[in-house]
């Protein structure tokens, strides 16, 4: 994940949005996880909020950010559904790459949180 948009300097939940995105849709790099999850770790030190099984939330990033900004847990279900069908109904000369459906998703459903 390319984190040199300014966007990001002015609006730093973007980058953990959109990288939610791409993880959920499996566009995320190895690299990208490693890093998101250091900056998860950081923006919510001393977070002491569990799992919804009662679990740990340490090292699993994207449930820590879905725990602290009180975002349903089937959301990376309904995240993967809305990508298959936008590939679906994409055409060769419109396609769709999946930054740019990141970038969709989190202007549409997330700009009150950014």
């Amino acid at each position: 994940m390319n984190t040199n948009d300014d966007r990001f300097e002015t609006e730093p939940l973007l980058l953990l949005l959109e990288g939610y995105v791409l993880a959920c849709i499996g566009e995320l790099t190895p690299e990208g996880e490693t890093r998101l999850g250091e900056v998860v770790d950081k923006a919510f030190a001393g977070d002491q909020r569990v799992a919804a099984d009662g679990g740990n939330l340490t090292g699993d990033w994207q449930a820590r950010l879905r725990a602290n900004l009180q975002l349903d847990g089937s959301l990376d279900d309904t995240i993967r559904t809305i990508w298959r069908e936008t590939r679906a109904l994409q055409t060769d000369e419109e396609p769709v790459t999946p930054k740019a459906f990141a970038r969709m998703v989190v202007a549409q459903n997330f700009a009150h949180l950014a």
